[in-house]
């Protein structure tokens, strides 16, 4: 007979058991759907498409893996009106810059790259200037050159206004949309060569610092899992 088995409960009173209840129970109803863990693994690059999508969820426009930081472009009314300091050559005193340099500053981050688009790849550059280390990579930066410079890669669209004076930029693509031209998201390259944390079963999820929570932080290890 298809019925319902019926689950004798029984309660303790004075250390005897007696009958409680009766009720039915469906056959399901101990089972449990757990859900698999996320681990945190450990990654030696991720591409630079990556790296600066997260800096641009980001509250400072900046994303720290490994050795490498990312840095985004305009992304508030305040990059705006620091947009406007670059051509009189004072990208130092952006807030982007001050942000950044507090990564590259402090030697216990070990920062030797920094991958930068639009107003970060400016804020790349200067960081060049003052850290002769640190090795740049950016994509459409506001850049007035007529060549290549040690230690700097950079990339451009055609037909991206921003970077049209950047002469010593490599050209990766082209649009006829200004803002399709000065987007990054065509770069297939990676810059960054350092271990980093990723989270998640493939490998091409870098951790989010800001949507992503480790079930197995990477305690006491170099990576983005700093305080």
């Amino acid at each position: 007979m298809n019925r319902k088995k019926e689950l004798l409960f029984y309660t303790n009173n004075n250390d005897r058991f007696t009958p409680s209840l009766k009720r039915s129970a469906s056959k399901y109803e101990k089972i449990q759907i757990r859900q698999k863990p996320n681990i945190a693994k450990q990654s030696k690059t991720i591409t630079d498409r990556q790296g600066l999508e997260i800096a641009y969820r980001q509250p400072n426009g900046i994303y720290n893996f490994g050795n490498t930081i990312y840095v985004a472009g305009t992304k508030s009314l305040n990059d705006a009106f620091d947009d406007l300091q670059i051509p009189f050559h004072a990208t130092k005193f952006t807030q982007r810059y001050s942000d950044a340099e507090k990564y590259v500053a402090n030697p216990t981050n070990n920062i030797s790259n920094v991958v930068g688009h639009s107003l970060g790849g400016a804020v790349a550059l200067e960081l060049q200037k003052n850290f002769p280390h640190v090795q740049t990579t950016t994509y459409g930066s506001p850049t007035v050159s007529i060549g290549n410079e040690p230690n700097a890669q950079r990339y451009r669209n055609a037909g991206d206004p921003v970077s049209i004076m950047d002469r010593g930029a490599k050209t990766i693509g082209s649009s006829l949309n200004p803002l399709g031209a000065h987007s990054y998201k065509n770069a297939q390259y990676t810059s960054g060569n350092s271990d980093g944390w990723l989270i998640g079963k493939t490998h091409d999820t870098p951790w989010d610092p800001k949507n992503s929570i480790f079930t197995t932080p990477p305690f006491g290890q170099q990576g983005d899992f700093k305080k």
